[in-house]
C-alpha cells in the first residue's frame, strides 16, 4: 500500500527533521535546549511506534501516536502522518486540513514528499465538497450534521463531504435556520441565512379587580390562562400479545363458516403477527400478518395470512383481507374484514377461490 510506504518513509524523514537532520524543526518556545531535545526524541519514538500500528491496519492507534507526538513537538511534518491515518478511517475533511497544513509550514520536507502530499490533496478534494454561509447576523452558531462549526460571520467555506448535509444556524432571540444543502464534488454550495427576531409574545387578556371593602388598593391583575388541546388518544398494539377469535364466512362454498382462534403479538404501533388454529368440520392453521394505518379508535387494516387445511390432505393457500379494527379501550377491539383465499391445490369439485367476509374480537395484555 502506498500509504504504508510513505508514513515509513515519512518517519525516515522526521528522525531527520524532529533530532539533529539538516532542517531542524523551530525549537519549542520558552523550552530550554535540554527540553527542547527530550521533545524530539520522545516524538521520534511516538510516530515509529505509530507507522508500526498503521502498517498493521490500526489507523485509530496510530493516529493517537501521531497526535501524541505533535503535542510533544509540533512538527508540520507529523501532520502529513495524520493526514494518512486520517485517510484510513474515512475522515477525508480532516485528512485534506492536515495535508494543507502540512505543505504550507513544512517547505523543507523534500520535493517528492510535498509533490505527493499534493496529489493526495488532489484526490481527496475529489471528494468533498464546501458550503458559504451568508448571515447578516453576527454572532450566530453554525451547527452542520450535529457539529458546532463557530460563529457568524465565517472567515471561509466550511469543508464538507458530498451527499445532503443537515445545517442547523441559531441565535439567542432569534428564529433558528434549518436547511438540507446537497453537496456536489468540488462544488461551492451558498446558502443564504436569515435569521428573522423571535416575535414578541402576545399578552393575554388581563382586567383589574374591583377595588372594594378588604381588598388591597391596588388594582389587581387577573391572567387568564389557555388551556392546551386535547391530545389525540392514542391505542397502540406494540409490546402486547393478544387471543383473538373469527368467524369467516364462506359465501361461495358448503359449510361455510370458518372459526379462527388464535394469538397475535404487536411488533411495533401499526404491526402485529398472529398464529391462528382453524376449528370445527375444516380443521387447520393460519399464520399472519397485520398492517394498521391509524394508532387511534378506528384502525383501518390489511393483512395477509397463510391458511392450511388438512381435513382432506394438506391444502395451503394464501389469504389477503382488508378491513378496520374498532378499538373499544386499550386491552379490547372489534374488527369487520372481507378477504379472499386462494387454494392451488384444492381438490376436483371444490373451489380454489373463496371470498370470507369475517368478523372477529380481539383481547390484548
Amino acid at each position: 500500500m502506498r500509504g504504508t510506504a510513505v508514513v515509513g518513509a515519512l518517519v525516515l524523514a522526521m528522525t531527520r527533521g524532529l533530532v539533529a537532520g539538516a532542517a531542524p524543526a523551530p525549537p519549542l518556545a520558552q523550552a530550554p535546549p535540554a527540553t527542547n531535545e527530550a521533545a524530539r526524541v520522545a516524538a521520534r519514538a511516538k510516530v515509529q511506534e505509530g507507522a508500526r500500528l498503521f502498517e498493521r491496519g490500526q489507523m485509530a492507534d496510530a493516529l493517537a501516536r501521531f497526535d501524541e507526538a505533535y503535542a510533544l513537538f509540533p512538527s508540520a511534518l507529523i501532520q502529513y502522518n495524520r493526514a494518512q491515518a486520517l485517510r484510513g478511517m474515512g475522515r477525508n475533511i480532516e485528512a485534506a486540513d492536515a495535508l494543507e497544513q502540512f505543505l504550507a509550514e513544512a517547505p523543507a520536507a523534500g520535493r517528492d514528499k510535498r509533490a505527493e502530499a499534493q496529489q493526495d490533496l488532489a484526490e481527496l478534494r475529489r471528494k468533498l465538497g464546501s458550503i458559504r454561509i451568508a448571515c447578516a447576523v453576527a454572532g450566530a452558531m453554525v451547527v452542520l450534521d450535529g457539529r458546532e462549526i463557530g460563529e457568524t460571520p465565517l472567515a471561509k467555506p466550511v469543508r464538507v463531504d458530498v451527499g445532503k448535509r443537515d445545517l442547523t444556524v441559531r441565535k439567542a432571540g432569534r428564529q433558528t435556520f434549518h436547511a438540507s444543502v446537497d453537496v456536489t464534488p468540488q462544488s461551492e454550495q451558498k446558502v443564504e441565512v436569515a435569521l428573522e427576531a423571535v416575535p414578541a409574545p402576545i399578552e393575554l387578556n388581563r382586567t383589574p379587580a374591583p377595588v372594594g371593602v378588604g381588598l388591597e388598593s391596588d388594582a389587581k391583575l387577573h391572567t387568564v390562562v389557555e388551556r392546551p388541546a386535547p391530545e389525540a388518544t392514542t391505542l397502540s398494539h406494540a409490546g402486547q400479545i393478544g387471543l383473538f377469535a373469527r368467524a369467516d364466512t364462506k359465501l361461495n362454498a358448503a359449510k361455510g363458516v370458518v372459526a379462527v382462534a388464535g394469538v397475535s403479538y404487536g411488533m411495533g404501533a401499526r404491526f402485529e403477527l398472529a398464529l391462528a388454529a382453524l376449528v370445527g368440520y375444516y380443521k387447520g392453521a393460519d399464520a399472519e400478518a397485520r398492517l394498521y394505518f391509524a394508532d387511534g379508535v378506528v384502525k383501518p387494516l390489511v393483512s395477509l395470512g397463510v391458511p392450511a387445511f388438512f381435513s382432506s390432505g394438506a391444502q395451503v393457500g394464501l389469504q389477503p383481507a382488508a378491513g378496520v379494527l374498532f378499538d373499544l379501550g386499550a386491552h379490547v377491539g372489534v374488527a369487520l374484514e372481507a378477504s379472499a383465499a386462494y387454494f392451488p391445490s384444492a381438490p376436483a369439485g371444490t373451489s380454489k377461490l373463496l371470498f370470507l367476509p369475517s368478523v372477529g374480537t380481539q383481547v390484548r395484555f
